[in-house]
């Protein structure tokens, strides 16, 4: 057998093929299809790779994903950090947090060059963001819902974002007395970020027609109601305000530090957890932050879900990082090869 030259085995090496999982595959097709570079951009990914559904038997059970492989020179990002499990559950352990920051830099920097260039050819009027998620996918589905709210150094919510507060109706007040009486009150707290104060009482009349609750719906992007008749809004709201997630959130209004515990709900964010399935996202930052404090948005979060996740054991499978017009950008792959494995752990 003849000896290979250098040039060709180098031409060998730059094109052999690396096993990637799907995951990393769909990060690398879309950074191949043009959204940072300067070529112009391809139709669809490369002929010979699936990326439908997976194939299934006559009988209907799934057949094993035969392992995807694609050149070395397309390896764009660096190998996704994995193991995050160290003093806690979920948490990071040191000697990944630098690979962990650094993955989520490259993420955040490519997931801003493609909203850039679908937003350079349009014409906006008004200086429009979009809010870029975090979805966090679970090895295992939870067995009660949980709700984590996740404090943020810099606001995920820009400053067009509308704000509604339903208030409790006040003694011997009318609605627009009612409604004067808690601006003044916000007011006086430092609190600016409310743009609408709807007492009990204008809630149970005026958006009582079902076209109402529509439009309430749409006009505002988060809502605050007062924790005494937090119980009583889900009959007069609807399940459209839960479908769509916009259930509002209580706050306390008679408390001390009011300006306070408005400013960390606003612009904090929140994970719910349900039992219906193993994939929860939840809104980080908009398109409009730098890439430094999308950064720390993103690690600050994950740390938090790590922290209050109720669920015991390395049970974080994926984290991936979106807009809601791009793919999901995978920032973290669990080194654990099934949930098998998961199970093991626990009972050693």
């Amino acid at each position: 057998m003849r000896s290979l030259g250098t040039r060709e085995a180098g031409s060998m090496a730059e094109n052999r093929e690396v096993p990637l999982d799907r995951a990393q595959v769909r990060v690398y097709l879309w950074l191949l299809s043009g959204s940072t570079r300067t070529r112009g951009a391809t139709s669809g990914p490369p002929v010979g790779f699936w990326t439908g559904p997976d194939r299934r038997s006559r009988r209907g059970r799934p057949k094993p994903d035969l392992p995807l492989r694609v050149p070395a020179s397309w390896m764009l990002v660096s190998r996704l950090p994995s193991r995050l499990s160290a003093t806690s559950s979920c948490l990071l352990p040191a000697s990944t947090k630098l690979a962990f920051a650094s993955q989520v830099k490259k993420a955040v920097q490519a997931l801003q060059a493609f909203l850039k260039s679908k937003s350079s050819g349009d014409v906006l009027l008004l200086d429009d963001s979009q809010p870029i998620s975090l979805l966090f996918t679970l090895w295992k589905i939870p067995r009660q819902t949980q709700t984590i709210r996740i404090p943020l150094p810099h606001g995920q919510r820009s400053d067009t974002d509308e704000v509604c507060l339903f208030t409790k109706d006040e003694p011997r007040m009318t609605a627009e007395q009612t409604q004067r009486f808690y601006k003044k009150l916000l007011e006086e707290r430092g609190v600016t970020n409310v743009s609408e104060i709807i007492p009990l009482k204008t809630l149970k009349t005026e958006y009582k027609p079902y076209e109402a609750k529509r439009r309430l719906l749409g006009n505002f992007d988060m809502f605050l109601s007062d924790a005494r008749i937090r119980r009583l809004l889900p009959s007069h709201l609807g399940k459209h305000f839960y479908k769509t997630k916009k259930m509002p959130i209580s706050i306390d209004l008679q408390s001390n530090n009011l300006g306070r515990d408005v400013q960390r709900l606003v612009q904090g964010t929140r994970l719910t957890i349900t039992n219906r399935g193993c994939c929860s996202m939840a809104h980080v930052a908009h398109s409009n932050m730098t890439a430094d404090e999308v950064t720390e948005n993103v690690e600050a979060a994950v740390r938090t879900v790590a922290a209050k996740l109720r669920m015991k054991g390395p049970i974080m499978k994926l984290i991936h990082l979106k807009s809601q017009s791009s793919v999901a950008l995978p920032i973290y792959t669990s080194d654990l090869s099934h949930v098998s494995v998961l199970r093991r752990s626990k009972v050693r």
